[in-house]
């Protein structure tokens, strides 16, 4: 690595300013208070100082929080600077109690994340046998920075990986024993390996984070191409979507795919020309109280306006809240599938059979129509 980077990384973080008291943090509320307190107390002050002390120790108080504030979006370029920022001001955030909590135990980890409002984990802490653990990641919920530090205190040997688009290991560093931090060639499998683990704790809480942070090397980019109208999917039973992974959601009446107007909660989904973005692509989640679909731009759940039972309420975006209103079933129809509202029993549908775009998604009594079934087409990486 070259020395610019390694000597950029040296002047990279702010002072932080950590609360010395005990550190009492929301928690979701789907989780086990017991089991999230009984996480925190394993982890410790790490809780609080997290990261910001292995910073501390190297001395580095440059004043980055009096500088120019960076855009939160990742840059093109891979800026250590930015990454250096970014993991601060999440830290600062997870400390100041502006996050919710939840604790998991997946194969055999304890697993602390700290998530915002559209369910999207910004702190990860994991806690093995020999090391813990630490994440930060970016307002989209790519993992941007991980901290390891083996259990013994001091440290014995530290790690760190900065990283670029959620799935690019750019710069590796490790320490021994105290000394000096020195930059390497990571080994091949860190970069899967850490990847990995954060993908295992995130999809036990059904995050709303890309599973791209956490798939390692993107696949090659492929462009979408919507089927024929008339005959999607070939004519046979539809491909039911894969959990967790992202998809167009295409009205089989006029081919247009479902999207979201807006990056607000509230912002209304229509259907639209299929286009590469972000606001077109929809996940399905599966827990003990359902499906949801969740939006890939904001991380916000679809839902009914207000909950509401009648014909033609809207439907919209809004932040994950666990209610009816938020679940569906997705029920097979030959080649398509029908969304059935959990709140209602009423089926999602194009308002009018309109076959323009920007026409409204509704409720409405099921009844077979074209503009009530829905296919699931994946969407690929690069697209």
């Amino acid at each position: 690595m070259e020395r610019t980077a390694f000597a950029l990384l040296l002047t990279l973080t702010s002072t932080l300013s950590l609360a010395s008291a005990g550190c009492k943090l929301g928690k979701d509320k789907g989780s086990d208070d017991a089991d999230v307190q009984e996480t925190m107390a394993l982890f410790g002050d790490q809780v609080e100082h997290g990261y910001g002390r292995a910073f501390e120790r190297d001395g580095m108080f440059a004043d980055l929080a009096a500088g120019p504030a960076l855009d939160p979006n990742e840059p093109d370029v891979f800026s250590v600077r930015w990454v250096g920022q970014q993991a601060n001001d999440v830290l600062r955030r997870a400390v100041d109690k502006e996050f919710q909590t939840t604790s998991t135990r997946p194969n055999g980890m304890r697993c602390l994340m700290f998530f915002d409002d559209r369910r999207v984990v910004r702190r990860l802490m994991i806690m093995e046998d020999q090391a813990s653990h630490e994440y930060a990641m970016s307002e989209r919920g790519d993992v941007i920075f991980w901290y390891r530090a083996s259990r013994q205190r001091p440290p014995e040997l530290e790690h760190w990986g900065y990283f670029h688009r959620g799935n690019s290991l750019r710069l590796y560093q490790i320490r021994e024993n105290g000394g000096d931090r020195r930059t390497e060639a990571a080994p091949a499998d860190v970069e899967r390996g850490v990847l990995s683990a954060a993908q295992t704790c995130m999809a036990s809480m059904n995050a709303a984070n890309p599973q791209a942070a956490a798939a390692g090397a993107a696949p090659v980019p492929q462009r979408y191409t919507p089927p024929p109208v008339g005959n999607p999917g070939g004519g046979v039973a539809a491909a039911a979507p894969l959990l967790g992974q992202p998809h167009y959601i295409r009205a089989k009446h006029s081919n247009k795919c479902l999207a979201v107007r807006g990056a607000e909660k509230g912002a209304f989904v229509t259907q639209e020309d299929c286009q590469p973005t972000s606001a077109q692509h929809f996940r399905v989640w599966q827990d003990a109280d359902g499906v949801r679909i969740t939006v890939d731009a904001t991380g916000f759940c679809i839902d009914i306006e207000g909950g509401k039972g009648h014909d033609g309420a809207s439907l919209l975006q809004w932040p994950c809240a666990g209610t009816t209103n938020q679940r569906l079933a997705i029920r097979q129809a030959g080649d398509a599938f029908e969304l059935v509202m959990a709140h209602s029993q009423r089926c999602l549908d194009v308002r009018g059979v309109s076959f323009e775009s920007g026409a409204n998604l509704q409720q409405w009594g099921c009844g077979g129509g074209n503009n009530q079934k829905f296919v699931f087409d994946p969407y690929i990486e690069g697209d």
